[in-house]
């Protein structure tokens, strides 16, 4: 089960950093912005062993998937495909399941409001093309 769900968030977070920009800087904060949520992720999560799952495979990964991922042929459209595959077994899963959209969504928010625009990320935190990928994520989490 947490081998289905991790590209999933795998897909997510390189979605966020997409529609955040594909510019250094903002890359840079959105993935520290988002290994920063899953580092507080183990606490609030705890107990949860799909999240813990989750977790746990993003940080072992970790430095080859930076390795692989092209954000410039992503589309945020298979980002949503990968979501539509996984969403309804964690529908059945009753609270580790919903928990474990909660921690997906969150993990993508906290990396879009890191990015901003502007100077050091001084401008606009949230683009329209980043509200419409949070908006679209959390739709098809069905949160």
């Amino acid at each position: 089960m947490v081998d289905r769900i991790v590209p999933a968030a795998w897909s997510i977070m390189e979605g966020a950093m997409k529609v955040g920009g594909l510019h250094l800087a903002a890359s840079l904060r959105a993935g520290g912005a988002g290994a920063k949520y899953i580092g507080r992720s183990k606490d609030t999560y705890k107990g949860n062993p799909i999240v813990e799952g989750v977790i746990g495979s993003i940080q072992r990964e970790n430095r080859a998937k930076e390795e692989r991922a092209d954000l410039k042929g992503l589309d945020p459209a298979d980002v949503m495909k990968k979501v539509d595959e996984i969403e309804p077994m964690l529908d059945t899963m009753g609270e580790q399941g919903a928990q474990t959209k909660n921690f997906l969504y969150g993990l993508a928010e906290s990396m879009v409001n890191a990015s901003g625009s502007g100077f050091m990320g001084s401008g606009e935190k949230v683009n329209e093309d980043e509200s419409k990928y949070l908006d679209d994520l959390k739709a098809h989490l069905r949160l």
